[in-house]
């Protein structure tokens, strides 16, 4: 295997952590642990989306998603990968197809 293509795959990961939206989130998750009345709230099934740690939080975790997938679709892209246009069931034989 080829080991310098392995540590820049650690070193995107650590420039992941690291960067502003991943900060974000784990200042917003922390937040919402310390919220006390949030996790009363949580722990008792009630709408805690209201909580607003908790809507910090969730939109914390969506702008990490959203910024996890462009990181993932910018290296499909660079490589080639080309995903199946159909649902991917292999019935029509494209699947996987480039």
């Amino acid at each position: 295997m080829n080991t310098q293509c392995l540590e820049k795959a650690v070193e995107l990961g650590n420039m992941i952590l690291s960067s502003e939206t991943s900060l974000r989130l784990a200042d917003a998750k922390a937040a919402f642990e310390e919220d006390y009345a949030a996790q009363a709230v949580s722990d008792e099934n009630i709408d805690v989306k209201k909580m607003p740690s908790m809507q910090e939080y969730l939109k914390a975790l969506d702008d990490y998603d959203n910024f996890a997938n462009s990181v993932l679709e910018m290296l499909k892209q660079t490589i080639g990968y080309i995903e199946p246009k159909s649902g991917g069931c292999g019935g029509c034989g494209s699947h996987g197809k480039r």
